[in-house]
């Protein structure tokens, strides 16, 4: 049976298509997808993505646990910035992509509602060390994805905490009485923001962002919106452009992707690379 996301009632209330997709109840529409679209562009558009998996990677040993695993150098992302990376198998294909935010002592990977399960036994697989630790975040937050012009001055208007230090790819953590809030600025596939809470907290969350971004034309939003916003952005996404039988490479993802240092599927990578040059 399909799962249901904590903001599956307002879903309802607001009239959205659902339907069951990776394993959860997801909007696809509420009733002019063309409207979602053109908020995107010109204002603001509320996407619920809690389906999305975020796997929280920590402990002493966290760092290097991902180290194996990522296509990027991940001692390289700095404290409170996210950056894109993919995993690979050892052929160089794509096993998943996502955004990877370093959060202090520990870092989020948020990646492909269908790859969750297997990404957590990937991570097990490769990491045996005590000091690792690795918790499925996924059904125990709820995560916002804001998209549209408007998003940076509604929320550094509203937010009751200072936003001044938002910009692209920055990751603040904040919290706010008995809430933890996560809150990145992206520009995929249009600039916008992602905000992840506490899965209780959700439904209070998105009536805030509906009540405060009103003046801002602020329209929830469904997936044939996103998934045509990122078409006409050239993103690919898992399970049509990428899978394990495409390389980061062939499918134009090389900044993605560190080849001075070893990780699954890095030889492999490293001479398509050289074939490439020559």
């Amino acid at each position: 049976m399909a799962r249901e996301t904590p903001f599956h009632k307002i879903h309802v209330k607001c009239a959205g298509e659902m339907v069951a997709e990776h394993g959860w109840l997801i909007p696809q529409h509420y009733g002019d997808m063309e409207a979602e679209v053109r908020a995107c562009r010109e204002t603001i558009g509320v996407f619920d993505e809690s389906s999305c998996s975020r796997i929280r990677v920590g402990g002493a040993g966290g760092a290097g646990a991902l180290e194996k695993l990522l296509s990027f150098n991940i001692r390289k992302l700095a404290e409170g910035k996210q950056r894109y990376g993919v995993f690979c198998n050892e052929q160089g294909g794509i096993v998943e992509d996502g955004m990877v935010q370093h959060q202090g002592k520990s870092y989020l990977f948020i990646g492909n509602p269908q790859n969750r399960e297997r990404l957590l036994n990937l991570l097990q697989e490769y990491n045996h060390s005590s000091e690792v630790k690795i918790d499925d975040e996924t059904e125990s937050t709820a995560m916002i994805t804001l998209m549209g012009p408007k998003v940076v001055d509604l929320l550094k208007e509203k937010m009751p905490f200072d936003t001044d230090e938002l910009a692209e790819d920055v990751v603040l953590v904040r919290n706010y009485f008995f809430m933890r809030i996560v809150i990145a600025q992206n520009r995929r596939p249009v600039p916008g923001a992602t905000l992840i809470l506490p899965a209780k907290m959700a439904a209070m969350g998105w009536e805030l962002l509906e009540k405060y971004g009103e003046k801002y034309g602020i329209c929830p939003a469904g997936f044939r919106a996103r998934d045509m916003l990122y078409k006409e952005g050239g993103i690919p996404r898992y399970g049509e452009e990428l899978n394990e039988d495409i390389n980061p490479f062939a499918a134009g993802l090389e900044d993605a992707v560190d080849l001075d240092r070893s990780f699954v599927g890095s030889v492999a990578l490293a001479e398509m690379g050289i074939s490439q040059d020559q």
